[in-house]
């Protein structure tokens, strides 16, 4: 009667239902970090724009006062406001994301018992 090696006796399958779990739950995690990184990005060159919109409106208020320059300094003022809300909610999306992907990931190495 043969037996397999220790090592193969010991090691977790590849195929186990833990592990592919694990290592499915990663991909997932990390592509939805990817997906909230690129949103992220969008989100601050929006800000970006709009603080330049800002600072325009506030000199052409300043040099020029007319009530198109106060609407669109307010208007403005109020998108950054909600831009920036919004922003903050993408990146903690993008934070919990890669906290799951890490978790996951050190799940993976436990299981294949890698102590470093």
């Amino acid at each position: 009667m043969s037996k397999a090696p220790i090592s193969d006796r010991t090691a977790p399958a590849d195929t186990d239902g833990p592990a592919r779990a694990y290592r499915d739950r990663l991909n997932r995690y990390e592509a939805a970090a990817a997906v909230e990184s690129g949103i992220s990005r969008r989100y601050s060159r929006l800000r970006m724009l709009t603080a330049a919109v800002i600072v325009a409106a506030l000199v052409l208020l300043i040099r020029q006062p007319t009530w198109s320059a106060g609407a669109v300094l307010g208007l403005s003022t109020a998108l950054f406001a909600a831009l920036v809300v919004r922003h903050d909610r993408v990146e903690r999306r993008y934070a919990s994301a890669l906290a799951l992907a890490g978790l996951n990931r050190d799940a993976l190495t436990r299981r294949a018992r890698d102590w470093k």
